[in-house]
């Protein structure tokens, strides 16, 4: 969580990605002429989180998660950027892949409805298809609203795909989608059942990367960890306008000066 002035913010640089993918990526840059409804003409940095919803996630998981998005979205509003503006995208998956947000939301017009976990397993495959859906032109990355930078995609979950026999197409469906493959992606694993190698290696496939899947118990360390990626990765991302479109730095990752006691890895050898 933000300290009063904010120094386990600072400090890391990022790198926007910007060559094509399945979907060719220039096809989603607003055509000549088209003006975004984006008064101020900022780029778009859409933030989507994967929220699971299923009946483990009841009680002070959920309570835990909805907690850490009503301060996120606190946070993100105090934070005034003058080069990017934020979309929000919230689906809640279990049995099935459900988008909150229809269409992403400006920040600045989001009203927060907490989410409830329900009586139902974790099927991976659905959240996958449903975000695979949206990450295009005629999903959420529609060209007439303005110029997007790749999306921050946040997983929550805190157990194994009943779905075991399914997700693994629909795993693949998602990473062969350009703008999916160029976001930048995280995953939390919450509670102890949820801390074990198959949940690790689903996760790492799912982000790219393993240092960006990461364990948090059901209590305040997965609020923190939320919010810490949440605002961090965000500040990392649209930090690249800063930095010029022809900026060759590497990412750095946002955990590299952070107490790992806080914000642990699925992997005990990281």
């Amino acid at each position: 969580m933000p300290t009063e002035n904010d120094s386990i913010w600072e400090g890391f640089e990022s790198v926007f990605f910007r060559d094509a993918g399945a979907e060719s990526l220039s096809e989603t840059e607003p055509s000549a002429g088209v003006r975004s409804t984006i008064a101020d003409q900022r780029q778009i940095l859409p933030i989507l989180f994967l929220i699971d919803v299923s009946g483990s996630m009841r009680g002070q998981r959920i309570a835990q998660v909805n907690y850490a998005l009503e301060n996120i979205f606190k946070e993100l509003r105090r934070r005034d950027d003058m080069q990017s503006v934020i979309k929000i995208g919230i689906m809640e998956f279990a049995d099935e892949g459900r988008w909150v947000t229809p269409q992403p939301v400006l920040l600045d017009d989001f009203v927060f409805t907490q989410i409830e976990a329900r009586q139902w397993g974790t099927l991976y495959s659905k959240a996958f298809d449903a975000l695979n859906d949206k990450l295009r032109r005629e999903g959420f990355m529609d060209p007439k609203l303005g110029e997007y930078f790749a999306p921050l995609i946040l997983l929550v979950t805190d157990g194994e795909p009943m779905d075991e026999n399914e997700y693994p197409a629909a795993l693949a469906r998602l990473q062969s989608n350009g703008w999916f493959r160029k976001s930048i992606k995280y995953a939390i694993a919450a509670g102890d059942e949820a801390k074990n190698p198959e949940v690790g290696r689903i996760l790492s496939e799912f982000t790219g990367v393993r240092e960006n899947v990461r364990f948090a118990d059901e209590g305040e360390a997965l609020c923190n960890l939320i919010e810490f990626i949440a605002i961090r990765a965000s500040e990392v991302q649209t930090s690249l306008l800063s930095a010029g479109p022809q900026t060759t730095k590497a990412q750095e990752s946002i955990f590299a000066d952070t107490d790992s006691s806080l914000f642990s890895s699925m992997f005990e050898t990281d």
